[in-house]
């Protein structure tokens, strides 16, 4: 038995503190030495007391000394420090898009789809006659809309401040006019033909955030006929033909713009609507669903703005306790980009909130056994493991912060319990992981998700029965958790980037300012 005693009694072995200075205490009893995390400690009246500064995220505190019988002594405590927030809200403004001008050429390609003849003329019917001539009995003439074709629609979108300047072009459009009637009572009927080199419809495009969707409305169109031209030579004499001209031109311009103001929005608001992060995905055997509603809509000279709400839910049966999920400072509200067709920010709220709720549902914690196929025999210094059971459950939740180099994903006070029995050198083994490991935040194939590089992982024994030295209790934990594994969970965090309508991501560059408390992404578009 030691000689000395020495117990870490603030903070508790898992706690929840705020970032900065806390006092560290405990009993040193019959120590000639004592270190808190390898810094010599003054010990009075057999107790400690030292400032220590916690930075945001995982602090592991190790108390180490030497007794007076030369035995050494250890205890440890994990702390998870920063702003928590409560889970189960919604966050405001976690994630935000600017779409520049490239973006809106990629929307408008897309809504210029939709643009189709038969689309267009889909209310002629109902317009039909769309010129009616009874001057005498026996002299009539009516006419109907019988068909319109156009070249290619093309739809320009310039940005503005407060609104979007919409061009929309139908080149070549042919009016096809089916006209009828009697002449000195006797029936004909006959094909007239309207071309313009080009109709084209000017308006404002005005979107809002209502009730966490978008509404997009066209604001005071107008349409000119360019090149408007026709052959009226063969209307009987009896026709007025600058007023049949005036009345067939007015008819076509008004269907024109009731169509475009019905078709060219709602195109507009679905590619828009792609954007919303919203859907629902397996992680780690649980469904997480994310919800986001848009907050906030900004158009200017430079493009079109929007912030979303975004709330998480994963459903489970976690029965930790906790102070909420790691939140960033209220000041680093993400903001987007404008160089970029379409630039994305992500706060580091949303990633440490997936987690938190991935942990809180239970969804982190696992069993692995040699018995199901989960967990490979081994062997640990020259001693035969056939069969084992390990669980892993982590008290803290893990979270994604700025390390010294860079993004790092730490995981604290993870519980890890190795069952072997029937191993002659112990049956039972207890241990509670501190682990670092350094991450990125990678996009591939229209995903975003951390992966994971160089990983440390300090080890503290709590109970165990094991005969081995501690090199073998490494060699278990590179067993039963290898870095791979890790990689695996945390590839499981990943995001959809969005689709905005039938544009799709072609490629997408990241970002992340030291600091900044939420990452960037640049994406460029491709139509499908």
């Amino acid at each position: 038995m030691p000689d000395g005693t020495l117990v870490l009694e603030i903070p508790e072995a898992i706690a929840w503190s705020e970032a900065g200075d806390i006092q560290v205490s405990g009993q040193a009893k019959n120590l000639d030495t004592l270190t808190l995390n390898g810094d010599p400690v003054t010990i009075t009246d057999d107790t400690f007391v030292e400032t220590v500064t916690l930075t945001r995220g995982i602090n592991h505190l190790v108390a180490s000394g030497i007794d007076i019988g030369g035995d050494p002594l250890t205890d440890e405590a994990t702390v998870l420090a920063g702003t928590f927030a409560s889970p189960g809200n919604t966050m405001p403004s976690v994630l935000g898009a600017h779409l520049g001008s490239a973006g809106l050429d990629a929307v408008g390609s897309y809504a210029a789809t939709a643009l189709d003849p038969s689309l267009l003329l889909k209310k002629k019917d109902s317009l039909n006659p769309i010129y009616e001539n009874h001057p005498i009995l026996g002299n009539w003439m009516e006419a109907d809309l019988a068909g319109m074709t156009f070249q290619d629609a093309e739809i320009d979108i310039t940005p503005t401040g407060g609104a979007l300047e919409v061009t929309v072009t139908l080149p070549e459009l042919v009016i096809d006019l089916a006209a009828y009637g009697e002449l000195v009572w006797i029936d004909y009927d006959m094909d007239l033909q309207m071309t313009a080199a080009a109709a084209v419809i000017t308006a404002e495009i005005m979107i809002e955030a209502v009730d966490g969707g978008l509404e997009v409305s066209m604001v005071a169109p107008d349409i000119s006929l360019e090149g408007f031209t026709y052959d009226l030579s063969i209307l009987p004499s009896f026709i007025e033909s600058y007023f049949f001209v005036e009345t067939i031109q007015g008819t076509v311009e008004d269907l024109l713009i009731a169509q475009s103001e019905e078709m060219v929005p709602a195109m507009i608001d679905e590619a828009l609507t792609g954007l919303e992060f919203a859907y629902t995905m397996d992680l780690l055997g649980s469904e997480l669903a994310l919800s986001a509603a848009f907050a906030d809509v900004d158009v200017t000279a430079a493009g079109v703005s929007l912030d979303m709400d975004v709330n998480v839910a994963v459903p489970g049966s976690g029965t930790v306790s906790y102070a909420g999920y790691l939140a960033a400072p209220e000041s680093s509200t993400p903001a987007p980009s404008t160089d970029s067709s379409l630039s994305l920010v992500v706060s580091d709220d949303l990633l440490n909130r997936t987690l938190f709720e991935m942990w809180r549902g239970g969804a982190m914690e696992v069993t692995l056994s040699t018995e199901d196929g989960s967990l490979e025999p081994t062997t640990l210094e020259g001693l035969p493991l056939e069969t084992a059971t390990v669980t892993i459950s982590p008290q803290l939740p893990p979270v994604i912060v700025d390390g010294e180099s860079g993004l790092q994903l730490q995981a604290g006070a993870l519980d890890v319990v190795a069952s072997t029995p029937g191993a002659s050198f112990g049956e039972l083994i207890e241990m509670r992981l501190t682990i670092m490991a350094d991450a990125t935040i990678a996009v591939a194939d229209g995903i975003l998700q951390p992966s994971i590089g160089d990983v440390s992982i300090a080890i503290e024994v709590l109970e165990s029965d094991w005969v081995i030295h501690d090199g073998a209790v490494s060699e278990l934990v590179a067993w039963a958790l290898p870095p791979e594994t890790l990689s695996s969970m945390a590839s499981e965090v990943a995001i959809a980037l969005p689709s905005l309508g039938g544009v799709t991501v072609s490629t997408a560059e990241f970002d992340r300012s030291q600091d900044a408390f939420y990452s960037a992404i640049f994406v460029e578009f491709s139509l499908e």
